[in-house]
């Protein structure tokens, strides 16, 4: 029996051992390498990690207003600009490739998001002059889009020439949506401003009645607004004619304003108050909002002309807010010139000499050479 209870406490301990002995040996093993993505980079944070075809992805978005770099990898892989947007990769060494924030200045164009709020980018890319940064949003299910831009729809746009600020459209449940719709008291594209809010079908809300605007705060880009709902480019605000005769209707809205000159009145650029509520002022019959609606803030063009005499023609059209001056009110003067070959066969140009100025009158300049 002692010997039995020996013979089982060695061969217990020495099992003991063994199993000691072959625990030490796995924990000298290298851990199985993984990959993680950082939940934070410079400037933005991971939106989602999983794996594709057996490799481990991630995304990333940047923190406003800084824009998404992607990774020059992907430039090699064919992806275009959303496929590779923000896109992070675990390699066959573990190492990763990530993405990166860059201010707009060092990007060359704004942040632009790929998602926005109930929606997401479709698309993304350069326009064709591969000046700006623009993308295609959809709204997800059960959402409504509210565009904010007149030309570009569901697009949202980098504004490369201004302050490199973005525009994106809005995507609101059909509860929430709202929008305004204009019209001017002539009937055509001058006169005193009328609005009434409409929902998403285009429908007039319940209980939204027509209604002006005091003009107090309104700035000339909210007019520029008002007239890109109505299909022209631009506006100003006026004064009233003394043919224009104030709207019978209540006011609705003061502090009419945009901070942009290329959106819609609903545009998070744009702001108003509501009439008669606290700390905004009192407003006359004969304050209501008027603009002025057209499409080209300033054009020039200008054709030369010569008849056999030697009698030359400056032809001017200048044009501005639609309106075509006169060029002899304003005070301007034009210098006639022209071409020749000099001795290397290299062209110059030349200024003619006059003994007289050149004849000015409502819409060209005249002189002989």
């Amino acid at each position: 029996d002692n010997n039995g209870d020996n013979n089982g406490d060695n061969n217990g301990d020495n099992n003991e051992e063994d199993n000691n002995g072959d625990a030490g040996g796995n924990c000298d093993d290298e851990p199985a390498k993984e990959c993680n993505f950082p939940e934070l980079i410079p400037r933005g944070f991971m939106i989602w990690s999983g794996v594709v075809n057996e490799t481990p992805y991630a995304k990333y978005m940047c923190y406003e207003p800084y824009a998404m770099v992607n990774n020059p990898i992907y430039n090699r892989l064919d992806l275009d600009m959303l496929e590779a947007f923000g896109l992070a990769q675990c390699n066959a060494d573990f190492s990763l490739t990530l993405p990166s924030c860059k201010t707009a200045e060092e990007a060359g164009y704004c942040g632009l998001p790929e998602q926005i709020p109930n929606g997401n980018a479709t698309s993304m890319g350069f326009d064709v002059e591969g000046n700006i940064l623009m993308a295609r949003y959809q709204c997800h299910e059960g959402f409504v889009m509210q565009n904010t831009g007149y030309s570009h729809g569901e697009y949202g746009w980098c504004r490369k020439d201004k302050d490199n600020s973005f525009e994106v459209p809005a995507c609101l449940n059909e509860a929430e949506y709202w929008n305004l719709e204009f019209e001017l008291s002539s009937g055509g594209y001058e006169g005193y401003v009328k609005s009434r809010i409409i929902d998403a079908a285009g429908k007039p809300m319940p209980d939204s009645d027509w209604e002006v605007a005091c003009d107090d705060g309104a700035n000339d880009f909210a007019a520029g607004a008002i007239c890109r709902s109505m299909g022209k480019m631009h506006g100003k605000v006026i004064s009233p004619s003394k043919n224009m005769t104030p709207l019978e209707l209540d006011y609705g809205w003061i502090n009419v304003q945009c901070d942009e000159d290329d959106t819609l009145i609903a545009s998070k650029s744009c702001s108003a108050d509501r009439y008669n509520t606290p700390n905004t002022a009192v407003c006359s019959s004969d304050e209501q909002l008027a603009v002025k609606c057209f499409d080209k803030k300033w054009a020039l063009e200008t054709t030369l002309s010569i008849n056999n005499n030697g009698k030359m023609t400056c032809a001017v059209k200048m044009v501005k807010d639609d309106e075509v001056l006169n060029i002899k009110k304003r005070g301007f003067s034009v210098v006639f010139g022209g071409s020749f070959l000099d001795d290397l066969n290299e062209e110059r140009q030349k200024a003619f000499d006059f003994e007289v100025k050149p004849k000015v009158t409502k819409k060209s300049f005249k002189a002989k050479a």
